[in-house]
């Protein structure tokens, strides 16, 4: 049956991505059975998309289409912080500051994909400029 279904080949990235991409979209992030799931799958996807990334496809030839699957992602809400998923964006590997709901830091768990979440387009650390674009913005929110 492995051969039948192909379950043997490697599983294609524009699969993966557009399964990151819908999981990204959910909005069950209160519900704790989907929290304790996503605790498990999500790694187990990026996994599958970092090996995805590192072993071209062997029926095609690439001509840009890792990056362009990339690119979908970098714009949604693919990062999983433990409560839900965030935009690469407003997140960052490392940070001394916890600024949640604003700015989300990748838990230990998932610091094993720092290639693959810098890909996405998630910082080592929040720059200044960032973090004074937060402060205005929280300054704007609370003025009005």
């Amino acid at each position: 049956l492995t051969r039948v279904f192909g379950w043997h080949k490697p599983v294609n990235l524009y699969a993966l991505v557009t399964q990151l991409g819908a999981l990204g979209a959910l909005d069950s992030s209160s519900e704790m059975s989907y929290r304790q799931t996503m605790a498990l799958a999500v790694p187990t996807l990026y996994r599958s998309i970092d090996t995805a990334l590192a072993s071209p496809a062997p029926d095609a030839a690439d001509d840009g289409a890792s990056e362009a699957a990339l690119e979908a992602l970098r714009e949604q809400p693919c990062i999983w912080v433990g409560s839900g998923f965030v935009r690469p964006a407003v997140t960052a590997l490392v940070s001394p500051l916890s600024l949640q709901p604003h700015l989300y830091v990748v838990s230990a768990d998932l610091q094993s994909f720092g290639s693959l979440l810098r890909r996405l387009g998630v910082r080592d650390r929040f720059g200044s400029s960032q973090l004074v674009r937060l402060l205005e913005d929280l300054a704007f929110r609370h003025a009005s």
